[in-house]
């Protein structure tokens, strides 16, 4: 992309500033930057199929093993309802 003054001028309206002559070349030259490294970027080839078994998600098998027993799972909790942890009522339902 070539990047002249009508470019600029267009940027300076949509960003809604009036820029002096020298911040208008700084702009220009670091935006002229930014566009070259953006090319640079397009030209690089990638392989998406290389490290496509990194892309698999192997599931651990589903097996049922015993739980923790509920004393040490319980002492950290602050509030507790039989084998469940309890928590304070935060929504409230409507009336009507």
């Amino acid at each position: 992309m070539k990047l002249d003054n009508t470019i600029i001028s267009k940027l300076e309206d949509l960003s809604m500033l009036k820029l002096s002559v020298e911040v208008r070349e700084k702009m220009a030259s670091e935006l002229k930057k930014i566009l070259d490294m953006i090319d640079a970027l397009r030209s690089v080839q990638i392989d998406v199929n290389r490290h496509e078994e990194t892309r698999i998600q192997r599931l651990r098998p589903d097996l049922l093993s015993e739980s923790l027993p509920l004393n040490p799972v319980f002492q950290n909790c602050s509030s507790k309802k039989g084998e469940y942890f309890a928590a304070p009522k935060i929504i409230k339902k409507k009336n009507g």
